[in-house]
């Protein structure tokens, strides 16, 4: 009953069911602008890592709505072909940048201010060479065929390369957390897990079942789900001066020392904490506290 139901704007004319099947596109816009939003305004560590996620969340939302796009041009009645099967082209490369950029954001998360093995970069651009050739042969069939008029065999062919090049993104990203497991907490290690896992899950339903966009509405689940448990300011922080804490020096020092990387320590105290705090109560302590950890920050920008 759906195929009949149409609604109509002017020239143009759009069928309800392609509304319903990227209604998971949708929901996953809705979910990484509201991600996104709060990354801006809540509290945030520079650092390597955080960077990588906020790509990783943009690539998501730009995955969405370019497949959101796709979706409905290809429906509309007087929308030129040539513009759908653009979109369908782009949302290829969108989607796939997300697999690669988890690998780099995976890779830095397991050696967290650590120099990265050149090897994992390796991985990373023979992937994105994997992903470039696979929208370069879909953008070629998609202009000259069509979407709708390119045969199975060859449409089959081309999301293979795209969606297979996805998997191994992610399949690598999951089995360097096994290997790697030992320097990672239980959270982190569970993060990669589900990321990876569930993506995989979310491909091989929509490459086999074709009746529902999953695909971008599991990235953003689990971009989410990163957001919510590793990309928490309050966990490596100290409330006080905003430098981080004792727990986060730990970590680092050790993922260092485990890694033979030279690097210097600096200690320094401020004198007569006693004094200041009776003479002028907590509040003057921590403001003092709060000073001395600024005016590092000035001089010490990296």
């Amino acid at each position: 009953m759906l195929n009949n139901v149409m609604l109509i704007g002017g020239d143009y004319t759009v069928k309800l069911q392609n509304f319903i099947y990227a209604s998971f596109d949708l929901c996953a816009i809705i979910l990484g602008v509201v991600v996104l939003i709060n990354y801006i305004v809540s509290k945030k560590i520079h650092g390597r890592t955080t960077h990588l996620f906020l790509t990783l969340a943009i690539c998501t939302i730009v995955s969405s709505v370019l497949d959101f796009t796709a979706v409905i041009a290809l429906s509309v009645t007087g929308c030129p072909v040539w513009l759908g099967n653009l979109l369908v082209a782009i949302n290829y490369l969108g989607y796939n940048v997300t697999g690669v950029v988890f690998v780099v954001y995976a890779v830095a998360v397991i050696y967290d201010n650590v120099r990265i093995p050149r090897w994992c970069y390796a991985v990373a651009n023979v992937l994105f060479v994997m992903t470039v050739a696979g929208v370069i042969f879909a953008t070629v069939s998609l202009f000259t065929y069509g979407y709708r008029a390119v045969p199975n065999n060859i449409k089959y062919a081309y999301e293979g390369i795209i969606y297979g090049s996805q998997i191994i993104a992610l399949a690598f990203s999951l089995s360097l957390g096994i290997l790697q497991r030992k320097k990672l907490s239980k959270t982190r290690q569970l993060n990669i897990y589900f990321f990876a896992i569930l993506n995989i899950i979310a491909i091989l339903i929509q490459f086999l079942v074709r009746r529902i966009q999953l695909s971008n509405f599991a990235l953003a689940i689990a971009v989410l789900l990163i957001y919510v448990t590793l990309q928490r300011p309050e966990d490596e922080l100290d409330a006080t001066s905003g430098a981080f804490n004792a727990r986060s020096f730990n970590r680092r020092g050790n993922m260092r020392i485990s890694a033979n990387q030279h690097f210097f320590l600096f200690a320094m105290e401020v004198n007569n904490m006693t004094v200041i705090n009776s003479s002028f109560g907590l509040n003057g302590g921590n403001q003092v506290i709060k000073e001395v950890a600024d005016r590092l920050r000035a001089l010490l920008k990296k």
